[in-house]
């Protein structure tokens, strides 16, 4: 085995290759997701070659896998560090993940360090399980969870939790009504944001340096028409807040689609817990992707947070694990 820089273009075809198969697999356990075709992937590894590092492990018979990263200047608030994206890795057939990614893991963990990075995270498609094993032996941890559902499939397991047209439902804690957000409700979702940063700031997730949105963030996030935040109302006070919009750079590839609807926020004030409000403002928000004419809609959530991740894998399948490691 040579264990070497992915540069040619015919290097990254192979590499494409790879890619595309491990995207087939997951297709092959949720069709429900968008496809890709093995250009889609030959252009991003091209990319990841003229921006980050690819290294590529070699047998006489070819590729037989690899593994690109990049450099982010402040990794989740934690300083610099590198990333591999879930498009970048594969693995041949019939080829052993340890035998290979051990290797890469060597070579990739050692240019990091070089580079005075602390800190390498990696997403895994849930095709790829056995290269996820060998990250989890290597000394790193889950971080994160993006994972998926079909719109009107999620509406179904939700239909008796919907208010439909945001109209009056009656919970334990009293009348309450979800209806959208307005600006007029920034000062209030500014506070629930900051609740829900202190939060993910204490045990067990503790992220450093968390902090929610202002008020005038939100205000303009609200501005835009392809975003949308729903707020659950009870007795006349903001009890929580969901929110979702096309999905951002920061999800899962596998998710990527103008038919998709990702979900990128959801807090409850614990005064108002126990109410079923969670699921009210995901019904609510699925009659929304339904009526925008969304498919598909995802969330990602830390796999450290025990209520959000217990509350997300009751509705939606994984599709890409994202692990880390500090040192």
């Amino acid at each position: 085995m040579t264990i070497t820089h992915i540069e040619s273009d015919r290097d990254i075809a192979r590499a494409a290759e790879l890619a595309f198969a491990a995207h087939r697999a997951l297709l092959e356990m949720h069709s429900f997701l968008p496809s890709r075709t093995l250009d889609d992937y030959a252009v991003r590894i091209g990319w990841m070659v003229r921006e980050g590092t690819v290294f590529g492990a070699f047998e006489d018979d070819g590729l037989a896998a690899f593994l690109g990263y990049f450099k982010i200047e402040n990794f989740r608030n934690a300083g610099p560090g590198g990333y591999s994206p879930d498009w970048c890795m594969g693995l041949a057939e019939g080829k052993e993940a340890a035998r290979f990614f051990r290797q890469l893991m060597r070579s990739l963990l050692a240019d990091a360090d070089e580079a005075g990075l602390g800190i390498h995270a990696v997403s895994v498609y849930s095709s790829l399980n056995k290269i996820r094993e060998e990250f989890s032996l290597t000394g790193y941890g889950g971080i994160v969870l993006d994972a998926a559902r079909p719109v009107e499939d999620l509406a179904g397991k939700l239909a008796e939790y919907c208010l439909a047209e945001y109209r009056v439902a009656e919970c334990r804690a009293g009348g309450t009504v979800i209806r959208p957000a307005t600006a007029a409700d920034a000062s209030r979702l500014a506070a629930l944001d900051a609740a829900l940063a202190s939060h993910i700031g204490a045990a067990p997730v503790l992220m450093p340096d968390t902090h929610g949105s202002s008020a005038d963030e939100w205000r303009d996030w609200l501005s835009s028409d392809e975003r949308r935040a729903l707020v659950a109302v009870c007795d006349g006070e903001i009890a929580g807040f969901i929110k979702a919009e096309d999905p951002q750079f920061d999800v899962s590839y596998a998710v990527h689609s103008p038919d998709t609807f990702a979900i990128d926020g959801l807090y409850v004030d614990p005064r108002f817990r126990g109410n079923g409000l969670a699921r009210q403002l995901l019904a609510s928000l699925t009659n929304e992707a339904r009526a925008r004419g969304k498919s598909l809609m995802s969330v990602d959530c830390e796999t450290m947070n025990p209520e959000a991740f217990r509350f997300w894998t009751r509705y939606f399948c994984p599709v890409s694990w994202s692990l880390e490691r500090r040192w």
